[in-house]
């Protein structure tokens, strides 16, 4: 299991296939930890379902632990 995979799951997400898209989403920021969510995210329709994830309802909070987590990885 990568260190990825072992941190999410701890995260408690109301709808579990979430969980695929925010391991994604950690793996990309944490590959690029100074780098825009852009920048990070390979192709324009990374970038959007990124934000998109983190614009929904169902993922209250987890800006923080992403932060914590790409923080972590430097």
């Amino acid at each position: 299991m990568s260190w990825i995979a072992n941190e999410g799951a701890g995260c408690r997400l109301k709808d579990q296939r979430l969980k695929p898209r925010l391991e994604r989403i950690v793996e990309r920021l944490s590959a690029k930890p100074p780098a825009s969510i852009p920048a990070a995210c390979q192709g324009w329709g990374e970038t959007q379902a990124t934000y998109r994830f983190l614009s929904n309802g169902r993922v209250e909070g987890l800006c923080c632990t992403i932060s914590n987590v790409t923080s972590s990885s430097l």
